[in-house]
């Protein structure tokens, strides 16, 4: 099934599910909570959170197992199986955005989210690079204090190399806060491209 956010939620947030391979979900029962994001066209619960007295809770409905000849096989893994819709191999690196989803989710539940947050991301559309325009990107941060960060933005296609851009000083108020990141056409391919982001 593909990937489908459902609501806004700092486990999603910054997460490319238009671009995360496909992969199987299960779910027993029906988990009280809020669904934040969703699989297939059904829109099945992937990812449920909620919150039990003081305690929060998130289940994540991947399936971490294959299976062979009517078996599952067990793997030593909580990331999602991935599953190839064709014969063509995996062409980005997938992985690093299932383990921000987790990571993400354990600080959630946790209650140890960060003290500032990438809330949003979003292109503002795309560009031609014939015409050496340069890409914008559109970030959304919540801040719990004043602070100052360091913005760091690698800009990639597919399994190439990643290419770091200019780090980026920001001081913060607390509450939301928005930027506009251009990032130059000579570092895009021709694609899509995908920046990702560390503060």
């Amino acid at each position: 099934y593909d990937w489908n956010r459902a609501l806004p939620h700092p486990v999603t947030a910054g997460i490319p599910f238009e671009v995360l391979p496909t992969t199987r979900f299960s779910l027993v029962g029906q988990p009280k909570g809020r669904v934040i994001a969703t699989a297939g066209k059904e829109r099945r619960p992937a990812i449920i959170v909620g919150q039990i007295g003081n305690s929060r809770v998130a289940v994540l409905a991947y399936e971490t197992s294959v299976g062979y000849r009517g078996r599952a096989m067990p793997i030593s893994s909580l990331m999602p199986t991935y599953y190839e819709r064709s014969s063509d191999p995996a062409t980005m690196d997938y992985w690093e955005y299932m383990h921000s989803l987790l990571a993400k989710t354990i600080l959630w539940t946790a209650q140890a989210e960060r003290p500032v947050q990438l809330a949003s991301v979003h292109s503002r559309g795309p560009v031609d690079l014939a015409s050496a325009r340069q890409a914008l990107v559109l970030l959304r941060f919540k801040s719990k204090q004043q602070q100052k960060v360091k913005l760091v933005a690698a800009v990639h296609q597919g399994l190439r190399p990643r290419v770091y851009l200019e780090p980026i000083e920001l001081s913060l108020s607390p509450g939301e806060a928005q930027l506009t990141l251009p990032v130059p056409a000579e570092e895009l391919l021709d694609g899509d491209n995908l920046v990702d982001f560390w503060l």
